[in-house]
């Protein structure tokens, strides 16, 4: 209980009800606030030892007004809790001051004082300004990390969108790429039937060329379609510095065409560069050739 404990740093006993602003701003400045106590005394014991008696202070509307009206006058105002207590017998007041959120906190005068042992001190420059650093350095790191969570928030949305957009681009292009073999194949075959039946019906024929060239057609269509999903995928990588997809694929196929040749020939080479070229018409030439070269190096 306060009343069993001496005057310290989180505790000041007065005989009346008289507060100033000193004793406001001393305990807002200090780190863990501390009490008042108005309406107790305190004296020296025959042990020599301080103790305290009530001497009494009832809380009126006046008494709570000129409280009030001293912690608002100080800068920043102090925010603080006025309780009366033993009110059934000789009632006293007790001021509640928590550590301010707002340090460091002076008078109406401009004095800075903060609690010591029993008693206020007066804050030297350096102490104030210490405080200021402080205030501002949380402050700051606070705004700091509301920044840096709004970006990462940004910056996941972002790359969710890049790769829903990729996804999307590149099953396109996987898309016409089975649309692209289905024709050829069906070219083939048209062609390889016309040809078989070309001793039975000149008509057979008329009809198969017109089927190819329709499939022809059919083929440009898809080129194009090709043409354009190369230019969208060649966009978002050159946006985003990655690696051209057609490379890796590229090499696939290399290493299963060279499967278990132990000597490449030049012949073979230009062979497989010249169908790469069409295969893969978005990976440059000079890239074609380089890879070929390497592959054929290690055989």
């Amino acid at each position: 209980m306060l009343l069993n404990r001496e005057e310290g740093l989180d505790v000041d006993f007065k005989k009346n009800s008289k507060l100033d602003q000193d004793d406001l701003v001393a305990f807002a400045n200090a780190s863990d606030g501390g009490a008042i106590l108005l309406g107790v005394a305190e004296y020296t014991g025959s042990d020599g030892r301080q103790e305290t008696e009530i001497a009494g202070c009832q809380l009126n509307d006046n008494i709570r007004l000129e409280i009030t009206n001293r912690a608002n006058s100080c800068s920043p105002p102090v925010d603080l809790e006025v309780i009366e207590e033993n009110g059934s017998r000789k009632p006293f007041i007790r001021i509640e001051i928590p550590s301010g959120n707002s340090k460091p906190y002076c008078t109406s005068g401009g004095t800075y004082k903060i609690r010591g042992d029993g008693h206020n001190r007066a804050l030297l420059p350096n102490e104030v300004l210490q405080i200021l650093l402080a205030n501002e350095t949380e402050t700051f790191v606070t705004r700091f990390r509301e920044a840096t969570d709004h970006v990462h928030e940004q910056l996941q949305q972002l790359t969710a969108n890049l790769s829903q957009q990729f996804d999307s681009v590149f099953n396109d292009v996987q898309s016409i790429r089975e649309n692209l073999e289905e024709a050829t194949c069906q070219i083939f075959s048209e062609t390889s039937d016309a040809a078989s039946n070309a001793e039975d019906s000149t008509s057979g024929i008329y009809e198969n060329q017109r089927h190819i060239l329709e499939n022809k057609e059919a083929i440009e269509f898809i080129r194009r379609d090709v043409e354009i999903a190369s230019r969208k995928i060649d966009s978002l990588l050159v946006g985003q510095h990655i690696q051209d997809l057609s490379v890796p694929l590229l090499e696939k196929d290399l290493s299963r065409e060279l499967l278990g040749t132990s000597v490449v020939t030049k012949k073979q080479q230009k062979r497989f560069i010249e169908w790469a070229q069409d295969a893969y018409p978005t990976v440059p030439p000079e890239k074609i050739e380089l890879i070929v070269a390497q592959y054929a190096t290690l055989q």
